[in-house]
């Protein structure tokens, strides 16, 4: 638009800024279906062509509720249509998203972010996941509480886009009527390794 409106003054584009603004609030738009001269002053004022003269006898200013009738109006069309637009923007986004809900006591692996870990020991090779944790308390859908170990020093609450759910291997799993254990290393964090009590089955 500033370069149709400019022309061959490129360099003088700023001075058509005023009639670009114009041209812009006069034009309806995509999701509210307004302009927005309809929105903020519920008309859209007159264009060169559209002047008339103005009629000689005054008529009586309408009441109060005549008034902002138009302009409830208007506000109605345009939150429905925003709230059209933004439900097929949501149905189409909800189409790639999965969702995920662990239950209290579930086991799940935690996506540690290079901020988790100390200064100068983050790298590439890095385990990105570590686990697997019980979860002890969930926090709507979109939050969790996991059973870290004490010295991670490290806050339990993690978001539902860095827990996953665990797959522990047979040769994990301990019979009903022992306890395992099982053994990690979080190199980097820690520089011996962690043990972790397994789930009774």
């Amino acid at each position: 638009m500033i370069l149709s409106i400019s022309g061959d003054k490129l360099k003088q584009w700023d001075a058509a800024l005023p009639q670009i603004e114009f041209a812009f609030n006069s034009m309806p738009n995509h999701s509210t279906k307004k302009t927005p001269f309809e929105v903020v002053y519920t008309s859209v004022p007159r264009h060169t062509m559209d002047l008339i003269r103005l009629p000689l006898s005054h008529d009586v200013n309408p009441n109060t509720e005549e008034f902002a009738e138009p302009i409830q109006q208007i506000y109605q069309e345009v939150k429905k249509n925003l709230e059209k637009v933004n439900l097929c923007y949501k149905t189409a986004s909800d189409r790639h998203r999965c969702l995920k809900l662990f239950n209290e006591g579930d086991l799940v692996m935690v996506h540690f972010c290079k901020n988790c870990f100390p200064i100068g020991t983050y790298n590439k090779l890095k385990d990105k996941k570590i686990g697997p944790f019980r979860v002890l308390k969930k926090i709507g859908d979109k939050a969790y509480k996991i059973d870290l170990l004490a010295n991670m020093n490290i806050s339990n609450t993690f978001n539902i886009a860095n827990i996953f759910e665990c797959f522990p291997r047979i040769s994990f799993l301990c019979s009903h009527k022992t306890r395992g254990r099982v053994f990690f290393k979080w190199r980097g964090l820690m520089k011996q390794t962690i043990i972790i009590s397994f789930l009774q089955y």
